[in-house]
């Protein structure tokens, strides 16, 4: 577990789960073990979750699929707008575009070199998947 993070009532997190920091999980959420949500993500309320969350992401329903991105949670915790508009394009190229995720991320590389600190955490969530993505 991180730090800062907000768990609503009932919600389930099996064994063995990660949970980054700046979180924040609906009521009546389940997490299945080994499942990992990075970091300012946000789980909306009744949501099963099976697999990878990465970084910044937003998800809801049952079973759960990406609604795009916490904007408001990285705004309230004082991410520039230029790391905002940057994380969203990497966002696009993952979700959007339809390219495969190898793809997809050397695409992201292309965007700013070097990364900055909060792409670099969206890029490193991605990679350190081990239940696979949320797509």
């Amino acid at each position: 577990m991180g730090n800062s993070n907000v768990f609503a009532n009932h919600a389930g997190i099996a064994g063995h789960v990660r949970v980054g920091s700046f979180v924040t999980i609906g009521a009546l959420t389940t997490i299945h073990q080994f499942c990992r949500i990075g970091d300012y993500s946000f789980v909306g309320m009744n949501t099963s979750i099976t697999m990878d969350i990465p970084a910044y992401i937003k998800v809801a329903a049952d079973p759960a699929r990406v609604i795009g991105l916490n904007t408001v949670g990285m705004s309230r915790n004082n991410f520039s707008d230029d790391s905002i508009t940057i994380i969203k394009k990497a966002y696009k190229l993952i979700y959007r575009k339809g390219y495969k995720l190898e793809d997809a991320l050397k695409r992201i590389d292309r965007l700013e070199k070097p990364a900055r600190p909060e792409l670099q955490a969206f890029i490193d969530s991605i990679e350190s998947s081990e239940r696979g993505l949320l797509r």
